[in-house]
């Protein structure tokens, strides 16, 4: 992204102006609102995952990670209520959903970086999805699909990324795969952690957490 001089378009401003007037004017009443199937079924390991690394962390960014589903709830209730007609559906759609993940994903990576001098560590880089992968496959009992390791990140993680990782963790000897046997089509590939006492030091074992 880089500076612009352009304004926000005049009608634009005036839409989010109607809608906040449109806040303002709602009677003080509860209502509930859930979550598609679609939406439930991406929320789930997605829930799963934040609370996985928030146990991994440890520390500040322990908690922080800890109050993302919370957080993210309440960004998909804002998305969902800006919407044109939002405030006459109680069901979030997934797509909806996911831009709340994504907000959160982004919120989460600058909480990361301005912890980084306080914790005197380096700040987190796109790149610690190796790292991130890593420490799935080995809190993993059984080998794991390309599939599920992509919803456990969060499901908006590009394959390719997550492609590159896995090869980098198979050539450095941190990981291992095999094929998954009578899926009736192309063989799936599984994956699992090669276990610590097996693996030999490289320059990436030295960069990947333990």
């Amino acid at each position: 992204m880089r500076w612009t001089d352009d304004d926000i378009d005049d009608d634009i401003q005036e839409q989010v102006n109607k809608r906040f007037q449109v806040f303002a004017n709602l009677p003080g009443k509860e209502r509930t609102f859930t979550l598609s199937p679609a939406a439930l079924e991406r929320w789930r390991p997605w829930f799963d995952h934040q609370m996985q690394e928030a146990n991994i962390r440890g520390g500040m960014l322990s908690g922080i990670q800890a109050k993302m589903p919370s957080q993210v709830g309440r960004l998909a209730l804002i998305l969902h209520c800006m919407t044109p007609h939002g405030l006459d559906l109680d069901v979030i759609d997934e797509q909806t959903m996911a831009g709340a993940m994504a907000l959160g994903a982004y919120h989460l990576e600058h909480a990361q970086r301005a912890l980084a001098p306080i914790l005197h560590q380096a700040p987190s880089r796109p790149n610690d999805l190796t790292a991130r992968t890593l420490r799935l496959l080995e809190h993993s009992p059984v080998w794991t699909s390309k599939t599920d390791l992509h919803q456990r990140l969060g499901g908006h993680v590009r394959s390719d990324a997550l492609t590159r990782a896995l090869t980098q963790l198979r050539e450095a000897g941190l990981a291992e795969t095999q094929d998954q046997a009578d899926t009736g089509g192309r063989p799936a590939q599984l994956w699992r952690a090669v276990p610590s006492g097996y693996r030999e030091e490289t320059e990436l074992t030295k960069k990947v957490p333990a």
